[in-house]
């Protein structure tokens, strides 16, 4: 299902990135892009075994609430019963005023990135891949008209409008 998309920037750009959301989280997409050396990440669906690895992270925080939103995330290694190996999960916990039970959010990731910037990519404006309407396709780069940042160009053609995450 990849293949065509990669394919088409195979050689244009330095490094790809893909993101997408749940619907993509399979043991298939994941064993493929990093056979083929893409760098992704793809959201998790909830469960309860994701949630108590970040308990201590969802017990209300003591006193007051704040005016504005508490971030926490966390770090840690899963494996689902499907996946061959175990695979990064960063966890995104969101404490917003006025709101009894967090927000909270999992994404697994072979980026070696720190937690905040792997939530940055994934949660940012660009289009993602999604299994209910869209392709693939932009996940890994928005239109033309504008930087993505999903996408780092060769180090020759610098002067293409994109942007390094």
């Amino acid at each position: 299902m990849l293949d065509p998309v990669v394919a088409r920037y195979r050689g244009k750009v330095a490094r790809i990135y893909f993101r997408a959301d749940a619907g993509f989280a399979n043991p298939d997409v994941d064993e493929y892009l990093e056979a083929e050396g893409i760098k992704y990440a793809i959201r998790l669906p909830a469960n309860r075994v994701l949630q108590d690895r970040i308990g201590y992270l969802l017990k209300r925080p003591v006193g007051r609430p704040p005016n504005h939103v508490r971030r926490y995330y966390a770090n840690f290694h899963y494996r689902a019963a499907s996946w061959s190996k175990p695979g990064r999960v960063v966890a995104k916990v969101e404490w917003h005023p006025g709101e009894l039970y967090p927000r909270v959010g999992f994404i697994v990731t072979n980026m070696a990135r720190p937690a905040e910037n792997v939530v940055a990519f994934c949660s940012s404006d660009q289009p993602r891949a999604t299994r209910h309407g869209a392709s693939a396709q932009p996940s890994f780069c928005a239109a033309r008209t504008r930087p993505c940042p999903a996408i780092i160009p060769p180090a020759s053609s610098t002067s293409t409008g994109f942007v390094q995450p």
